[in-house]
């Protein structure tokens, strides 16, 4: 008996989750941001993480293993320089055409410099250098060319000395 309602619970859950709509995402991507591994990182030494959560209506994000496009910008706001990155092909999920999902951003020990320092590169430290804060804006971009809206980051402590 137990295992004819166990039977009948699957398929009810089954046909229920068959008729359920999938999700309508504008074909603009939308990006969220989730959060830093760090946020205090020490210049030219430590590795920091950006994640942030997309979703994309028509499902066109990324870029095909032959594309030699960059689809995701990272800018960093105290110098206007920008850190490109190719986001991979994204299959479509399910039934719709809408994306969504997480991605991690991976800012090496070189990507964190201070602003005394970017002349200077690699990063060097520089005797009494202040702190900085750092905010980052980023955008993506789907293959029809459908750009995210700007988003800006909390900042992050930047320690422009040296230990």
């Amino acid at each position: 008996m137990k295992k004819h309602i166990l039977g009948l619970a699957v398929i009810i859950t089954l046909v229920w989750s068959s008729c359920i709509t999938p999700p309508e995402y504008p074909n603009e991507p939308e990006i969220t941001f989730i959060g830093f591994l760090k946020d205090t990182v020490r210049q030219a030494v430590d590795t920091n993480v950006i994640t942030i959560s997309f979703t994309d209506g028509d499902g066109d994000l990324g870029a095909f293993d032959t594309d030699t496009i960059f689809n995701l910008f990272l800018t960093d706001t105290r110098l206007g320089t920008v850190f490109p990155y190719r986001i991979p092909y994204i299959e479509e999920q399910g039934v719709g055409n809408g994306i969504s999902g997480e991605i991690e951003l991976r800012l090496l020990p070189s990507d964190n410099c201070c602003s005394s320092a970017v002349v200077t590169l690699p990063c060097q430290a520089e005797a009494n250098a202040p702190d900085e804060l750092v905010v980052y804006e980023v955008e993506i971009v789907d293959r029809a060319g459908n750009r995210s809206a700007p988003l800006i980051l909390p900042a992050v402590t930047l320690y422009c000395v040296l230990d």
